[in-house]
This record gives structure tokens, sequence and C-alpha cells, in this order.
């Protein structure tokens, strides 16, 4: 077996162990990589990676929400304290990232909008770590349904209600 099909085989032995197209795609390119170095460098005669096809990236079409599912999860969630995220989330398409980033700040209730000005990357030291969107198209204005003007607007107010009770003690995010 020659080096080429070396790499196949344990391409296909990944991909039978789970591993997406595109994390193989990325494997890929690091092996590439890693053998036109040591090309390069004189250790190896030739880059191996470039005899073997490429993986592909995995493309999955998403299946949006039907309309009595996205019913009935309003429903559910009727009266969770994180009702007003599901609305959101149902009502206007924004990403995770996007939707874990708002601020009241960006919130119109007179206009009926919102501005998507951030994303949520995760925690660093116990803190939210928020980024700019990527992308200039990212950075957007969002119009909202009544039913999720409404929705915001109660969770506002059970909002100030908890940061009254908890006082000092309030965190805000």
């Amino acid at each position: 077996m020659c080096s080429s099909d070396l790499i196949q085989a344990a391409y296909s032995t990944l991909r039978g162990k789970g591993l997406s197209g595109s994390t193989l795609q990325l494997i890929h390119g690091v092996l590439h990589k890693a053998l036109d170095d040591a090309a390069r460098w004189g250790l190896v005669i030739r880059n191996v990676a470039d005899l073997v096809d490429a993986p592909r990236r995995s493309t999955t079409e998403a299946a949006p929400i039907q309309t009595a599912e996205a019913i009935r999860l309003l429903q559910c969630a009727k009266g969770d304290e994180l009702e007003a995220f599901y609305v959101i989330a149902l009502t206007t398409g924004l990403r995770l990232g996007e939707l874990q980033a708002l601020r009241w700040r960006e919130v119109d209730f007179e206009q009926k909008r919102l501005r998507v000005a951030a994303t949520y990357q995760g925690q660093s030291a116990g803190e939210p770590v928020f980024a700019e969107p990527k992308t200039a198209k990212s950075r957007r204005v969002v119009h909202l349904s009544d039913i999720a003007a409404e929705s915001l607007r109660t969770h506002k107010n059970t909002q100030r209600e908890r940061r009254l009770r908890a006082g000092a003690a309030w965190v805000d995010y």
C-alpha cells in the first residue's frame, strides 16, 4: 500500500468514527502543509497528500421549523423565563451568539426593531466575552413582529423586578 493509499484509508477510518467532512478537510489541510514543509526541507521526496482527493466539507441543509412546531414551542415556552429568547429566535432568525449578546440599548420599542451589534464568544475568567459581528452584513437592523416586541417588553419589566429584588447581587448579563 503506497502512502497516498494510507492517507485515504485513514480518512475513511476517521469518517467511520463519525468525524465530519469539515473536520476531515481541516485534518487534510494540516497534513498537506506539514508534508509541504517536509518536502521543502528535503525530508521527503514529494508531498503524497497531493495525490489524495481532499475530503469535502459537510454541508447539511438546515431544516426550518414548521409553523405548527413553532406554535407548539411558543405555547410550551409561555411563562418560562426564557420565553422572550425563544420568541426572538423564532421570529427574527438571529444566530445563537447574536441572541446571547442582545442588550436593551439595542432594542427600539417605538420603531419595533433591534440592532445586531455584537455576538457572544463564550467566557473568559468567568466573564462573558462579546465581539463585533464578523462582517458588515452581520451588523444589521432587524424588525420585530408585534409578538416579539411585546415579549421583549414583558421580559424587560420582569427583569426590572428581578433586578430590584436582587439589589447589589444583580449581575447584568
